[in-house]
């Protein structure tokens, strides 16, 4: 179906899959004139934070988070990467570190970040949240953590 101007407009959800989808649209109209359009669209994470290890070290009350950084897009990213520290028995927040990136098109980087404790914990929950003009990625990551020497 067309508006007057012989536009039509669809609309459709796909499943968070980082993939890319290719959409072809074929039109004819009553006399036979034809006309066709073809988009390719990438859904899913475009700059995604990964936790390296399970198990972290603490020295004493500073450690650093082993993270790696993924542009899965075809154009440099910029934004911010924020990790919240909760504590994983009481899921209260501990402290919050971050840090501001930029990642050329495909790109993927070492990207630790440091942070500081007033106490030493056994076990911390991370809230790594990666934020573009574009898109919010989040995850939880359940870690260990190691006492350094």
């Amino acid at each position: 179906m067309t508006n007057r101007e012989g536009e039509a407009a669809i609309q459709f959800t796909v499943p968070e899959t980082e993939a890319t989808w290719r959409f072809i649209a074929l039109a004819h109209t009553e006399d036979i004139k034809t006309g066709k359009l073809e988009k390719v669209s990438f859904a899913g994470r475009h700059v995604r934070a990964w936790l390296n290890e399970r198990e972290i070290s603490q020295n004493s009350v500073t450690g650093l988070l082993p993270l790696t950084l993924f542009n899965f897009t075809e154009k440099q990213q910029e934004g911010k990467i924020e990790v919240k520290i909760l504590d994983a028995d009481t899921r209260e927040q501990i402290t919050v570190v971050s840090s501001h990136f930029v990642l050329e098109a495909q790109e993927k980087r070492e990207f630790p970040i440091g942070f500081e404790l007033k106490k030493e914990y056994g076990k911390l929950v991370l809230q790594i949240k990666t934020i573009t003009a574009e898109h919010v990625d989040e995850e939880l990551h359940l870690v260990s953590v190691l006492k350094g020497e």
